[in-house]
């Protein structure tokens, strides 16, 4: 079977990834600067450095062919902008490498990774009951409303010495929506008891059934810190960033039964209105990394994201003759002396699956 998804960024969304790209291209040409290898038999080349760990990894520009030679073979590498990076002894292992190193040279390599999978709901966003709420002596309870679904990220990276990297991420998230559970929760909350506009009639709402099928869907930017371990071609790592994620929730609509006109099973229309809340996120993950090829690479990840949000949309209850008979704001409890919901706590568990690219 196959699944095509289909993204349409928003303007919204654009705003939130130029930064990002900004950010990727203004510090790949400080890490592809030309560089001098002096070797220990007195002869020299012009390269660009990769990296200098167990071995010194190099291209000879223009070609961006990866080679690599044994620190053991340097005498010392002068960087473009003049910083020497002195070998002196012989240095057969890292840790001889490591100490005879003086005037320490920051070498980065940039990454972009594009990768996607399944997300599924936890915490007060996904769960069946997250919280109690008491009005006069009725007692509802509050359900999550949303359901698995599909995230898609773009990730960028600069890796610095000893596997520690600077990390960008955007993600977009797009979760089942249970509309119906959602209204009938609302209209428990802020409709049941409540009275017409004129005040003279007190009317119940219950068996609300959603029109049209929805979708819950969220972004989020993030920036942090990665530490990683290489082993041969493979490497594992460890992710920890902040940022906001933004929530939305959609505009839905339904039918309602209410008690009006004196019949418990007279049809009203109940609306919802959407909502759109941002609030700070926290990540934290694992990867792994398969290099495919000298600049290709396939990562594998599982992570969590953790935000909160308030639901503040307005509400209208109308007959089926589209006269107005109940309007209103989610965001306060219409009941004296009750209390409003503040907000909800959003959980995300995600694996997914992605292809880098060196630069």
């Amino acid at each position: 079977m196959n699944v095509i998804f289909v993204f349409q960024p928003s303007e919204v969304l654009m705003k939130k990834l130029i930064p990002f790209f900004i950010f990727i291209i203004c510090c790949t040409p400080f890490c592809r600067a030309q560089d001098t290898l002096y070797l220990r038999d007195g002869s020299k080349m012009g390269v660009k450095i990769i990296s200098a760990d167990e071995q010194i990894v190099y291209s000879i520009p223009p070609s961006d062919s990866q080679r690599s030679i044994s620190p053991s073979k340097v005498n010392y590498i002068k960087y473009k902008d003049g910083v020497r990076y002195t070998l002196s002894g012989r240095a057969d292992t890292i840790s001889e490498y490591k100490k005879n190193v003086s005037g320490v040279k920051i070498v980065c390599k940039p990454y972009l990774l594009v990768s996607g999978g399944g997300s599924l709901p936890f915490y007060d966003y996904g769960t069946d009951v997250y919280g109690t709420q008491y009005v006069g002596y009725d007692e509802y309870q509050y359900q999550g409303y949303a359901s698995h679904g599909y995230t898609v990220s773009l990730t960028g990276g600069l890796v610095f010495n000893q596997g520690w990297e600077v990390t960008g991420k955007f993600s977009y998230f797009n979760h089942g929506f249970d509309a119906t559970g959602y209204m009938n929760q609302n209209a428990a909350f802020y409709l049941q008891n409540t009275y017409t506009n004129n005040g003279n009639e007190n009317i119940l709402v219950n068996n609300v059934n959603a029109v049209g099928t929805y979708n819950y869907t969220i972004t989020s930017a993030l920036i942090g810190v990665t530490k990683s371990w290489q082993s041969g071609t493979v490497s594992f790592g460890i992710s920890m960033m902040i940022g906001e994620m933004t929530s939305e929730i959609p505009a839905v609509q339904g039918i309602a039964q209410t008690d009006v006109g004196g019949s418990n099973n007279e049809n009203c229309n109940l609306y919802i209105g959407s909502n759109q809340d941002i609030g700070f996120d926290f990540e934290m993950g694992a990867h792994m990394d398969v290099k495919i090829s000298h600049r290709f690479f396939i990562r594998a990840m599982a992570d969590i994201e953790m935000s909160r949000a308030v639901i503040n949309s307005g509400y209208q209850l109308t007959d089926m003759s589209g006269n107005v008979l109940v309007t209103g704001n989610l965001g306060t409890l219409p009941y004296s002396g009750g209390d409003s919901i503040a907000g909800f706590g959003i959980g995300i568990a995600n694996l997914t699956l992605g292809v880098g690219y060196e630069l």
